[in-house]
């Protein structure tokens, strides 16, 4: 097996060969390689102790000239230091490859490559490399990839209970690579699904992120449901599964209908987000009238709150639980198109969500059933004419600021919030008033009509 690699790479393999310490390309670049992927990210395992591999990385001048920099992982990671401190480096640690190439290089887990294999999580991730010895596969890895399938490695519980993130990982990798989950491993992580309560919410992010932005997000959240995974990221949404909306524009059940949604939008996370949870608080809205009709009144709401609840405890960051948030909470406004000024849209959910309110309210109807986008769309193009010209949404937009209205005499603090909202209103409403010297004359009536 031939493989091409990064020449910053084969510098690096080339020094810790040279130096007595055997090395191995591992893991997911091996396995990109065999089926014509292009990696993206290139992993190293090394019989070496950590801090022979960081010395050795770190004092070599031919990698510094080829481009390579050593740079240790921030978590857990104390470097050697001068003056006796040995220090302690745990790995993997970093490597910049140049041209945008990252890697990672680890000690063995284990004594020998066997060993290092064993403890992977896949048998398409326990494959090794090297420039001169070929491929290295001891645990039927190529035969997997070639039927796609991913299986564990050895006894499958044990497998997933050194790492229960491995569990979402095999429901990422199966959707990105078009696998299915081998019987035994599957079963493993069905069972041991109760153990992600001991991960970090940070690690469950980044792989719950993979799988929602992925090409195949409904599939993602129906496979992590069937395996009890959901339920431990988002309990929230159990109640959803199974729950007859009672209602004629809805043919599924919430879950469902929220999961189609999902499939419905672009891969934009901010946006699938709020796919997921705009019609979380459905279970907590529901009410059925004399006809039997069920009703969510005030689900936007209540979802908001819910949605950055949640993704506040997944440690999400806040411009993006903002953004969720928002969106959620707007995203029943359709109903109000006709009649709404696309200037008071723009105020409500800012320039930057507004495409992505759009998407998230066609996913929204198309996931249901008799619903018009012709509302939608002719909203987008009042917004996007507004936009075009220029029209005010927003303080900032405004011909006078707070220091204007100090000087006018208006009192310092919540005062200058309200009457710069009132004159917003204003100007929302008929653009042209939207001058310096109409603007302070409106603050003026403002003013004495308070004193009065």
């Amino acid at each position: 097996m031939a493989m091409e690699i990064p020449s910053a790479l084969a510098r690096v393999l080339e020094l810790l060969n040279r130096e007595g310490v055997e090395s191995w390309l591992v893991g997911g670049s091996v396995r990109d390689g065999l089926l014509g992927r292009a990696p993206k990210d290139w992993d190293l395992a090394a019989k070496a102790e950590p801090l022979v591999l960081a010395r050795l990385l770190r004092n070599s001048p031919g990698l510094a000239k080829a481009g390579v920099r050593y740079v240790p992982r921030s978590a857990g990671v104390r470097e050697p230091r001068p003056g006796g401190d040995p220090g302690t480096v745990t790995s993997p640690a970093g490597l910049l490859l140049g041209r945008g190439w990252r890697g990672e290089i680890s000690p063995f887990r284990g004594e020998t490559l066997a060993e290092d294999l064993a403890r992977r999580d896949f048998t398409v991730n326990a494959m090794a490399w090297h420039p001169d010895r070929g491929l290295a596969d001891p645990l039927g890895g190529k035969g997997d990839l070639e039927q796609k399938l991913l299986r564990s490695p050895g006894d499958p519980r044990a497998i997933i209970a050194a790492d229960a993130l491995r569990s979402l990982r095999a429901v990422r990798l199966a959707l990105e690579l078009g696998f299915t989950i081998e019987k035994g491993t599957w079963e493993a992580i069905t069972e041991l699904s109760g153990l992600l309560a001991a991960i970090s919410p940070e690690r469950i992010r980044e792989e719950f992120s993979s799988i929602l932005i992925g090409p195949r997000p409904r599939a993602g959240l129906d496979l992590l449901l069937a395996g009890n995974l959901l339920g431990q990221i988002i309990p929230e949404l159990l109640p959803c599964v199974g729950l007859d909306q009672q209602n004629p524009h809805h043919h599924q059940d919430v879950y469902g209908h929220i999961a189609a949604t999902v499939e419905n939008t672009p891969p934009d996370l901010v946006l699938r987000l709020a796919a997921l949870c705009h019609d979380l608080a459905k279970p907590l809205a529901m009410t059925v009238d004399e006809k039997g009709v069920g009703h969510f009144y005030g689900h936007e709401k209540i979802g908001a709150a819910l949605a950055a609840k949640i993704l506040g405890r997944l440690r999400y960051d806040g411009r993006t639980i903002a953004g969720v948030k928002n969106l959620v909470a707007a995203h029943m406004l359709r109903l109000t198109y006709p009649d709404l000024n696309p200037a008071k849209l723009l105020a409500r959910v800012g320039r930057e969500n507004v495409g992505r309110l759009f998407a998230l309210q066609r996913a929204d109807a198309l996931a249901g059933e008799g619903r018009g986008l012709g509302a939608i769309a002719e909203m987008e193009e009042k917004v996007a004419r507004a936009l075009a010209e220029q029209r005010p949404f927003a303080r900032e937009d405004l011909a006078v600021s707070g220091r204007d209205l100090l000087a006018l005499g208006v009192p310092p603090g919540r005062a200058i919030g309200r009457v710069l909202n009132d004159l917003l209103a204003a100007v929302q409403e008929d653009p042209g008033l939207n001058a310096r010297s109409l603007l302070l004359e409106l603050a003026r009536e403002h003013l004495e009509t308070k004193s009065k």
